[in-house]
């Protein structure tokens, strides 16, 4: 094997010391290896990139990629936020109060059939605001 096939391994540095040795002395002889190694050089020295300033980076990064609202996006955040108003009344309502299911004791002769029947909405209602409690 010649000693200039072995330019690559020079230049990435891959070279057991005693060759790389030869190889610098074959490089005060060689001027193909000479300018091969120059070439590289200058090659690897363009190819280093420098940096925008970190300020200049971070304000071209915040104008692209400002996130732009709809209607609907501030729709749903307003709907959001009644819903979570709303939810959070009717939570402090139940759990301020005494007891959630009041007991209360009549005879038949205290009330008529119309009362009952009102009681019975109001019950099932209270159950159902229950069930739906329980779901959030």
């Amino acid at each position: 094997m010649n000693i200039c096939d072995k330019l690559p391994l020079y230049l990435y540095k891959e070279m057991f010391e005693q060759d790389e040795k030869k190889f610098k002395e074959h490089l005060l002889i060689c001027p193909e290896c000479q300018k091969a190694v120059l070439t590289f050089n200058s090659a690897q020295n363009a190819k280093e990139t420098h940096s925008a300033p970190l300020n200049i980076i971070q304000d071209i990064f915040e104008k692209t990629t400002r996130k732009k609202y709809s209607f609907f996006d501030e729709y749903r955040r307003s709907v959001k936020i009644a819903f979570t108003f709303a939810a959070s009344l009717l939570i402090g309502v139940f759990i301020t109060s005494p007891s959630r299911t009041p007991t209360i004791y009549f005879t038949s002769h205290d009330l008529s059939s119309s009362y009952y029947e009102e009681i019975e909405k109001i019950d099932s209602a209270i159950k159902e605001i229950e069930t739906v409690l329980e779901k959030i």
